[in-house]
């Protein structure tokens, strides 16, 4: 992804094949609604610039895995940001997220619960 790219849209990558890890680059500031819902994401690591994610942006991403680490900049997570269906296998280890980012009830559905960094 271009490095002054600030908007990833809503459904920008959703079920479009896309797999392995993801580096969302620091000038992003807002994921959209399902951007990378139904792909075959291994892990996520986000950009100092992202504030919010958006409803569904990874819904159905069964295959990541290992730890997921939201960090402090993030101020909004939307419902089911990051739920899997029942019967789909969760490979998520264990996530961390601030203290201060607001997510809805949903967001981690069929995930493990958030550890909340002070």
């Amino acid at each position: 992804m271009p490095e002054n790219l600030e908007e990833i849209g809503d459904f920008a990558f959703e079920t479009s094949g896309i797999s392995g890890a993801l580096v969302i680059p620091n000038s992003v500031i807002n994921i959209g609604d399902s951007a990378f819902s139904v792909t075959r994401i291994t892990s996520i690591t986000f950009g100092n610039g992202v504030r919010t994610i958006g409803d569904q942006a990874f819904q159905l991403c069964e295959d990541l895995e290992g730890e997921l680490y939201i960090p402090d900049n993030v101020e909004n997570i939307g419902i089911y940001a990051f739920d899997l269906n029942p019967g789909q296998t969760n490979k998520i280890t264990s996530i961390s997220i601030s203290k201060n980012t607001k997510y809805e009830q949903y967001a981690f559905d069929d995930r493990p619960t958030p550890t909340i960094r002070p």
